[in-house]
């Protein structure tokens, strides 16, 4: 049996073998629309290097 934090290391291992990800850094934006036709707008920024994310 695999527990998760290994099937975790190994699906990481497997979709980024050259450790791409430890230095990620990105600026993004998610919009909802809710079913009421209102959206919710989300500023995602991801900073691996300084271990952040807001």
């Amino acid at each position: 049996m695999i527990t998760g934090s290994k099937l975790l290391d190994k699906a990481i291992r497997y979709y980024d073998p050259n450790d791409s990800l430890r230095s990620f850094k990105s600026d993004f934006t998610v919009i909802m629309e809710l079913p009421s036709g209102d959206k919710r707008i989300s500023q995602i920024n991801i900073d691996r290097p300084s271990s952040t994310f807001k």
